[in-house]
């Protein structure tokens, strides 16, 4: 609502005749007019009564549940998950065990306190906003500004219920060197049949946070001594699952040869401990996939998978010297408690003005139900400008029971395969498209090669058309 950046140049504008008032006014009578619609005039101030109606509904709370429990990425399992019935004692360990704040994203509403508070405490009034912030970093105050969020910690209790006991150690802070609590935590480990590991970043707007807006940094390892911690657990010789609880890429080489299981776990909300604890015992399959490259180390970086062709690799050895070129993890890729198999791909194409259409059969090959997210890539061979070598041009997430199979149909409109050639022209060119579908960016099940014939057709950019999928 401010007016800062364009209020004295507009101003000055108008009174210098360059722009009509007319032109002012028009601006201003539409945003009025929406005012008006929405009665803002008349009823200025919200109901606030009225906001439990459709905040915090039971409705809502299973949605958040069912999205954070989908978007799980499962990036390594040696078979410890899902956790074996008939454990006795499991051990939650780690920062982001129990730590209720660290569940959000920077945008959230706490965060935005956060800004009242430290503002209020920088100018002398420590007391103002206080009131409205959780007064400790392990939960949420409940009431009419926090929901309650379930942690990892409550999610596990609350799945095992009585049949585990489950125990606890922070362990560390996400920040800072103090190793104090690596004792009990090496005790809790040593006492369990399995230690779920739960290391964390934490968003924000106001410092000391890893990441969110303008919180860049030059590294991209696991902040404090939580590697540390990991490695600590790891000599005790019990089985760790290790979820990176985060909003950010980090680099995980260091850890992930001591966990038997890996998940990147993105701030999932409210639900995010329930739907952590649905995934370990397998009441629900992890079905979530990367969307962004994991690089080994972050002298990698930028690493993508829609890098130009030929350019995955360092220049004449097409290695480094200290480490694999390869990502850790690459895009799209995700596992299952089940395997899924690929069948019957075709791909049929004639010109650049009309669609590709892309169809092949998944299968689901293993003894559990579970999501297989088909992810379709293309690329341009021969074209005037060098093109991605792997382009994602869409994909299906296929629910599938032990056994069951279902045929995926992608509709590709020639307009996504388009580009800006050398004279600036955005088309697509004739000649030979490769299109390959898989489990991720570096596991492609099924390929094959389509001419499209004719000649260059111009397309605008807002009219390309996005991929339409067809599950059968």
């Amino acid at each position: 609502p401010a007016a800062e950046c364009y209020a004295a140049p507009l101003k000055a504008e108008v009174e210098a005749g360059r722009l009509p008032l007319e032109v002012l006014d028009t601006a201003v009578r539409r945003v009025l007019r929406l005012k008006f619609r929405l009665g803002l005039f008349e009823r200025p101030y919200v109901d606030v009564e009225s906001a439990p109606a459709a905040f915090e509904t039971p409705a809502a709370r299973a949605l958040a549940r069912r999205a954070a429990t989908e978007s799980v990425i499962l990036l390594q399992n040696d078979g410890i998950l899902p956790l074996a019935p008939g454990l006795k004692r499991i051990a939650v360990i780690g920062p982001g065990a129990d730590d209720q704040r660290l569940l959000q994203g920077d945008y959230h509403y706490p965060a935005h306190l956060e800004i009242i508070y430290l503002q209020a405490a920088q100018a002398g009034d420590e007391s103002a906003g206080q009131s409205l912030l959780p007064q400790s970093g392990a939960a949420y105050a409940p009431g009419p500004y926090y929901t309650p969020h379930v942690t990892p910690l409550a999610g596990l209790r609350a799945a095992v219920g009585g049949a585990a006991e489950v125990v606890y150690a922070k362990g560390c802070e996400v920040l800072g060197d103090d190793r104090s609590g690596f004792a009990a935590a090496v005790e809790a480990a040593q006492a369990a049949e399995v230690a779920v590991v739960v290391v964390a970043g934490k968003s924000g707007l106001q410092r000391p946070v890893t990441v969110g807006e303008a919180n860049d940094a030059t590294s991209l390892d696991l902040t404090g001594v939580q590697a540390e911690l990991v490695e600590a657990l790891a000599a005790t010789g019990t089985p760790l699952v290790v979820v990176v609880l985060s909003g950010r890429v980090h680099t995980l080489a260091r850890i992930a040869p001591h966990a038997r299981a890996l998940i990147q776990f993105f701030p999932p909300g409210q639900e995010g401990g329930a739907a952590l604890a649905d995934v370990l015992t397998g009441a629900a399959a992890p079905g979530g996939r990367l969307p962004v490259t994991l690089p080994r180390v972050v002298g990698q970086v930028p690493i993508y998978a829609g890098h130009r062709a030929g350019g995955a690799v360092p220049m004449f050895f097409g290695d480094y010297v200290d480490c694999p070129p390869t990502p850790l993890f690459p895009f799209g890729h995700g596992l299952s408690y089940t395997t899924f198999a690929y069948e019957q791909f075709t791909a049929r194409g004639t010109t650049t003005d009309a669609p590709v259409e892309v169809s092949l059969v998944v299968r689901n090959t293993g003894a559990r139900a579970g999501d297989e997210v088909v992810q379709l890539y293309a690329r341009d061979v021969v074209a005037s400008t060098a093109r991605p070598d792997r382009l994602l041009v869409g994909f299906a997430r296929v629910a599938l029971a032990p056994g069951e199979a279902r045929t995926v149909r992608f509709i590709v409109h020639p307009s996504r395969l388009a580009f800006f050639d050398p004279e600036m022209h955005f088309v697509t060119e004739p000649g030979a498209f490769w299109f390959g579908a898989g489990a991720s960016s570096a596991d492609i099940r099924a390929e094959a090669t389509v001419e499209l014939g004719g000649g260059a057709t111009e397309y605008r950019q807002r009219e390309v058309v996005a991929t339409s999928v067809v599950i059968a």
